[in-house]
């Protein structure tokens, strides 16, 4: 395949040679290569993006077109392959926006139409010192971002932002609607910069408006490690920790680092939750809740909370004085969702075990 494509361009080469549009040129120490003939002429174009973009071909040198070891060069290859392809649109970066006249000139040249071209503004990165993003620079690939936990539907979402708007300030759009609304001419001229904290921020609005189950389907993958290491977990309890976390993560990624406490005997411990269950009153609260909530009945979000109140009231103490160390102690972290809707999930055992241990007693 690679051999006829060669011999191709290598016919087309001629053809312009036998019309004198190109001509050959011996590179020192290298060989013969065919070089095209510029002519020296204006060439105006209207691009899809930038309108009407002229070129004075007086300033262009004459280029290569095929190489002495027969290869042909980069918009060579360009026009031959497009026109074969039948390519009607051209949609690239607008740093190739140079190539341009060469390549028009030779599709003029060869009596072929001339597709419409839309030169698109490169997409900065948001790291220090910004410039084009690119793999060195910022650029991951979807594998990686499917990794992290993005859906498809908030990545397509956030990437269709970069210099493209829907209309009415709308930043969350469905593919559907980016199909209906979308147009060349409405991508902006200016490049837009990458951000990482707008693209999560545009995901989470996804999985917010996600169904339930759909969403549980989509987690598994992201939860499997942890729901395989607890002994009696079911479908119905990996749905309620679920709904637990739907309006609070970015991601799925996030979803399964938020909620590891309910899938483990002991959770990890942040260092500030560390120190919060350290505080001088941390683990008398915590005995006397612990003590509190064995005998709670039913162990539900409704008597938990009537129960813990009850004590805050009894001790003569703050709410927060109960409720953070208690969050603290029995999801290692100092945010969580509802600590009753926690306790009641978590169950009586695994609840007063917690507290327990992070009282010391």
């Amino acid at each position: 395949m690679q051999s006829q494509r060669l011999e191709n361009y290598r016919k087309i080469a001629q053809l312009l040679l036998s019309q004198d549009r190109a001509y050959t040129h011996t590179e020192e120490g290298k060989g013969e290569a065919v070089k095209f003939r510029v002519p020296k002429e204006r060439i105006e174009i209207r691009d899809l993006i930038h309108h009407e973009v002229c070129f004075d071909n007086e300033l262009l040198d004459d280029f290569v077109l095929l190489k002495s070891d027969g290869s042909p060069s980069y918009n060579f290859a360009c026009v031959v392959d497009d026109h074969e392809m039948a390519i009607t649109h051209v949609i690239r970066g607008d740093d190739h926006l140079p190539n341009t006249p060469k390549q028009v000139a030779l599709y003029r040249a060869l009596g072929w139409e001339v597709p419409q071209f839309a030169h698109i503004p490169l997409i900065l990165s948001d790291e220090e010192g910004g410039g084009r993003l690119s793999k060195r620079k910022g650029a991951e690939g979807i594998r990686h971002y499917r990794e992290l936990g993005f859906t498809p539907e908030g990545l397509v979402n956030a990437m269709a932002l970069l210099g493209f708007s829907p209309g009415a300030n709308r930043e969350f759009v469905t593919r559907s609607e980016l199909v209906e609304t979308f147009a060349l001419e409405k991508i902006a001229r200016k490049s837009a910069r990458f951000d990482f904290d707008k693209m999560a921020w545009v995901n989470a609005r996804h999985l917010k408006a996600m169904d339930l189950d759909e969403l549980v389907q989509a987690a598994r993958p992201y939860l499997l490690p942890l729901t395989t290491r607890m002994a009696g977990c079911t479908p119905s309890y990996v749905k309620r920790v679920v709904l637990l976390f739907k309006e609070r993560i970015k991601t799925l990624g996030e979803l399964a680092d938020f909620a590891e406490f309910f899938f483990v005997d002991e959770p990890r411990v942040t260092p500030q939750a560390e120190e919060v269950v350290a505080g001088p009153q941390a683990k008398g609260v915590l005995k006397a809740l612990a003590e509190a909530l064995e005998k709670t009945e039913p162990f539900d979000e409704v008597t938990v909370e009537r129960d813990a109140r009850s004590l805050i009231e009894k001790m003569g103490v703050s709410g927060k004085d109960v409720i953070h160390p208690a969050r603290a102690a029995i999801t290692g972290q100092t945010v969580s969702p509802g600590l009753f809707e926690v306790m009641a999930l978590l169950g009586r055992e695994r609840t007063v075990a917690r507290l327990r241990r992070a009282a010391g007693s």
